[in-house]
């Protein structure tokens, strides 16, 4: 029995579109789940890191995966890569849902924008395809909201997509009161909430909310603006155990060259 949950748990959503796995009782469904959470906490890094001053062996590789080594404190690479056809890819959305890492849309260098979706599984070390965005996408946010991932708005869109893990498919949800791009967005309680950005007519937005249109203080207002005018890109959480840490840091293609732009997640191997 308990290979077989670790079984479940190494494959927790294709698990999750299978009736068989759906007819289990509930506890020993919130088992298989438990136990795919369990492991390490890892600080992953994504990008493209070639000729980098990060002090790797075979630099002439074009490692795109890094993870932090918290005991020799450094990076090193990652025992998989991107794959290929997300090599030269900028301006996706990456989240960790359940233990996997989603990359979702972005654009080729080509500025061609794309819809493709990739899961990497730590557990397995492999990635895979999942159902392909509806819309083409970039400079979005991708969030997990209650087990659930969401495609906030993008270059030139307002549209919010949903996408569920047990039915693999991604569906339209409320929409953005205005297409918005480049901006900053956050979950908490269950809720949406997006702060800044810009609109496809180059106007910037100082304005906080979530999807019901919750109205904020304007001492709150203030805070918020003060807070992005400093932290621009940067958002660091952490839980109050210090356990675990998401980082997301974005460095405009304008004043950077393009190498230094990645993206910075947390899952358990």
């Amino acid at each position: 029995i308990k290979a077989c949950l670790k079984f479940m748990s190494c494959y927790y959503h294709p698990m999750l579109r299978r009736p068989e796995f759906r007819m289990l009782p509930a506890p020993l469904r919130d088992q298989v789940r438990d136990m795919r959470m369990k492991g390490t906490a890892t600080l992953v890094a994504i990008g493209d890191f070639t000729d980098t001053c990060l002090d790797l062996a075979n630099q002439d590789e074009p490692w795109s995966m890094l993870r932090y080594n918290e005991l020799e404190q450094r990076w090193k690479p990652l025992a998989n890569n991107l794959p290929q056809d997300m090599i030269n890819v900028r301006g996706y959305g990456s989240a960790v849902l359940d233990n996997y890492l989603f990359i979702v849309g972005g654009y080729r260098m080509t500025s061609l924008e794309i819809s493709v979706a990739h899961c990497y599984n730590p557990c397995k070390n492999e990635w895979n395809h999942v159902a392909p965005l509806n819309q083409k996408r970039s400079n979005f946010k991708l969030l997990a909201v209650s087990g659930k991932l969401y495609a906030v708005g993008g270059h030139c869109l307002s549209t919010v997509e949903c996408y569920s893990p047990g039915q693999d498919w991604w569906t339209c949800v409320a929409s953005l009161p205005d297409p918005l791009a480049e901006f900053s967005a956050c979950e908490c309680q269950g809720m949406i909430y997006v702060m800044g950005g810009y609109t496809s007519r180059g106007v910037f937005y100082l304005e906080m909310g979530s999807f019901t249109h919750t109205q904020t203080g304007i001492l709150l207002y203030l805070l918020m603006f003060l807070v992005l005018l400093w932290l621009i890109h940067l958002c660091v959480c952490f839980s109050k155990e210090k356990k675990i840490l998401v980082f997301s840091y974005l460095i405009c293609e304008t004043f950077f060259p393009v190498s230094l732009i990645f993206k910075l997640d947390v899952f358990s191997f």
